[in-house]
């Protein structure tokens, strides 16, 4: 399609054509009016050949198709002649009457006393003067019917170009013409944007198996070389303690790994079933051995669905904030849609500031588990509110 054209200058040529269609029929209008005196301009035209016969300009008797000047009584019409005895014809006032076909208009006119009174008599033919009513009825008429079709043609093809735009973002065409400017450049970013999306939505799954294979390969070393060690029978009792933090530390790099790597590309095959209090209890512990207060209310239990590693990631981090930035307790409260972590905070721990990476953590933890946040920071206290739907 190359007829492209702007939506401002489509309905602009539409709307104007209406417009000047508009003022073309009020002006003919305007004009039949004029002529036959259908706007109010009679007495006007009286008193002007009224003035001008006069000032002599015209030599009286007058008479034509259209009318009738004179200054003798006997020259009317006998119809004039009785309204004009029995005084129904006031000077310089126009009278308007009907006889036979035609429609008249009789003025007396006399300028002073002294002078003769002059008859100006104009005759409109009531089959050749049309009445003006019917033909307002008929523009209005015609000019609704002709903004109805405008109007709906323009809004079919607004509403075609618009389902052509719904059906590019919908079902991923890769090339659609429009007709309109204004659509085409909007198409154009879309796919742009579009194709831009699919480029790092690449680059993110290449970068996640490269990331995938240079991470879990030496763990995946690290663990089979700790399975050996514990398989020898002549190593020193020294040594067993050390192999069991190794091993404790490769089990907690292995599951922080596999939260990293869910970050940027999620299975919904590993979300799980997940009790929200034992995931809480198997964290407290190692917490508490750290120095941590932890105070633990169950209002209701809660099962739902999510991934093990990035939510142990989530609550860890909270764990060691409140370590970091806190004072006193920890207190979690477990409620059947949200988890709610709470501490005091010191005001002498103002320069223990973090770098924000925790805030953006939680915040791409929560958006890849599809929950929900809220931070409340009072003076005294710290209180995060984890948001999730229960199973």
């Amino acid at each position: 399609m190359n007829n492209k054209q702007s939506l401002f200058r489509y309905l602009s040529v539409r709307l104007g054509f209406c417009a000047c269609l508009v003022m073309l029929l009020w002006g003919g209008i305007a004009k039949i009016g004029y002529d036959f005196a259908l706007d109010g301009t009679a007495a006007h035209y009286l008193f002007y050949d009224a003035e001008q016969a006069s000032a002599s300009f015209v030599s009286l008797p007058y008479a034509d198709d259209f009318k009738l000047i004179t200054t003798s009584v006997n020259e009317l019409p006998s119809w004039t002649i009785s309204l004009w005895e029995t005084d129904q014809l006031p000077i310089n006032t126009v009278y308007f009457g009907h006889h036979a076909t035609d429609a008249v208009y009789v003025l007396p006119y006399q300028a002073e006393s002294s002078q003769d009174v002059i008859f100006v008599m104009h005759y409109f033919s009531e089959e050749e003067s049309p009445s003006i009513l019917p033909l307002v009825i008929l523009m209005m008429a015609t000019l609704t019917v002709l903004f109805f079709y405008t109007t709906g043609k323009s809004a079919y093809q607004i509403r075609q170009q618009t389902q052509q735009l719904n059906q590019l973002i919908a079902k991923n065409k890769p090339h659609i013409t429009f007709k309109f400017i204004e659509l085409q450049n909007v198409a154009e970013a879309l796919i742009l944007a579009r194709e831009s999306e699919r480029h790092t939505q690449h680059k993110e799954r290449i970068f996640s198996a490269y990331l995938s294979h240079e991470v879990r390969t030496p763990l995946t070393q690290m663990s089979h070389s700790l399975s050996r060690l514990q398989q020898l029978d002549d190593l020193p009792l020294e040594s067993l303690d050390i192999i069991s933090q190794l091993a404790h530390g490769q089990s907690t790099l292995n599951e922080i790994s596999t939260a990293i790597l869910a970050l940027w590309q999620i299975n919904t095959q590993d979300f799980k079933p997940l009790c929200l209090e034992k995931a809480l209890g198997n964290l407290t512990p190692f917490y508490q051995k750290l120095g941590l207060t932890v105070e633990t209310h169950i209002t209701d239990k809660a099962t739902i669905e999510a991934h093990l590693p990035l939510a142990n990631l989530l609550f860890s981090q909270l764990y060691r904030n409140a370590m970091q930035h806190g004072s006193g307790a920890l207190c979690i409260t477990l409620l059947h849609d949200q988890v709610i972590f709470k501490n005091s905070v010191s005001t002498h721990n103002k320069h223990r500031q973090g770098t924000g990476l925790g805030l953006l953590l939680l915040q791409q933890v929560c958006e890849q588990l599809h929950w929900h946040y809220k931070i409340a920071h009072q003076r005294h206290s710290y209180t995060v509110h984890i948001m999730f739907s229960p199973k």
